[in-house]
């Protein structure tokens, strides 16, 4: 009897222990990843939390990875290798920033690649942070983000668009979607000078003393002005056309199949 209480009290400890390790790897932050230090513990653990409701709500992993140093790589480079490394769920977005640089890249993949790489989504998604961010506002810049990808999310389950309609900042300061008065005038200026140009060209089409062409070829010739005294078959060259067929066991491009993102600097 006694043997069996010491049982069943070590099985007790033991479940306990393992209880508290979990939520201690929980606690210490499975989607931040702030090797540079921008943010506090404090705000790390709120943002870590968000972005675990944000799992248990839509199925989707969000993430922060900061860096001082990259190692000479790319910054959509490293994003990719970190990604493929880390067993992460298949709808993801993550944002990476590296404080060498100055530039920041978010990776998006699965469904996350349609919600954020469809239109805008993408440059509206970078246009809630990117003055925080620039500013060396890290945790509101941090926070902003989370909450915007909420938002995307939680439009997208109601059925609508996230990006639908939307202007982004880059487009409003170069006038891509406004039509400038220097625009107009260029294509007015343009849409005159080919009306003027084919009027030019019909009047001299209409104006040429055009000769009608014969049904064959010794219509050309001037009666008796022609003789052939000797004739001969003369070989010139082959041509010869080579197609390369393409295999099918090699592959081009990024690996995941359905995997997107884009960058800026800051």
């Amino acid at each position: 009897m006694k043997r069996m209480l010491s049982r069943v009290c070590l099985l007790l400890c033991t479940l306990l222990l393992m209880t508290v390790f979990t939520v201690g790897v929980c606690a210490q932050g499975d989607y931040i990843d702030d090797q540079a230090d921008l943010i506090s513990d404090t705000v790390e653990q709120t943002l870590d939390l968000h972005a675990q409701r944000i799992r248990t709500e839509y199925g989707y992993e969000i993430g922060i990875v900061t860096r001082n140093d990259l190692a000479g790589l790319l910054i959509e480079d490293y994003a990719d290798n970190y990604y493929e490394n880390g067993y992460y769920a298949w709808n993801a977005v993550f944002l990476f920033v590296d404080m060498g640089s100055r530039e920041t890249w978010i990776l998006t993949n699965g469904d996350a690649d349609i919600l954020f790489d469809d239109g805008d989504g993408l440059e509206k998604l970078f246009d809630s942070f990117s003055d925080d961010l620039r500013n060396g506002q890290y945790e509101q810049a941090f926070s902003a983000y989370y909450n915007e990808i909420d938002t995307a999310l939680a439009l997208d389950r109601d059925g609508q668009s996230y990006s639908d309609g939307y202007v982004t900042e880059h487009e409003t300061d170069y006038g891509s979607r406004a039509p400038t008065k220097l625009a107009t005038y260029i294509a007015i200026g343009v849409g005159v000078g080919l009306v003027i140009a084919g009027i030019i060209f019909a009047v001299c089409l209409f104006g040429m003393k055009t000769a009608r062409s014969k049904a064959a070829a010794g219509e050309y010739v001037k009666p008796g002005s022609f003789a052939l005294t000797h004739s001969s078959d003369l070989y010139l060259y082959t041509t010869t056309t080579r197609v390369r067929i393409q295999s099918n066991s090699g592959s081009s491009g990024r690996s995941g199949g359905s995997r997107g993102g884009g960058g800026r600097s800051f």
